[in-house]
């Protein structure tokens, strides 16, 4: 492998892991407001059913 083509491989990998933890963030904040927004519901069926 020539140096310039261990650096685009280099170039690629960091890329890609870039790309990785953009989209796991993501995911995470989604899933996050998702259980946020659950555990609102949740509590208001429980006040509703307490009364």
């Amino acid at each position: 492998m020539t140096k310039s083509e261990y650096q685009e491989l280099e170039k690629f990998r960091s890329e890609v892991a870039d790309s990785f933890r953009e989209h796991r963030d993501l995911l995470r904040n989604s899933y996050r407001d998702l259980d946020l927004r659950m555990t609102s519901v949740e509590e208001r069926f429980d006040r509703l059913e307490a009364d």
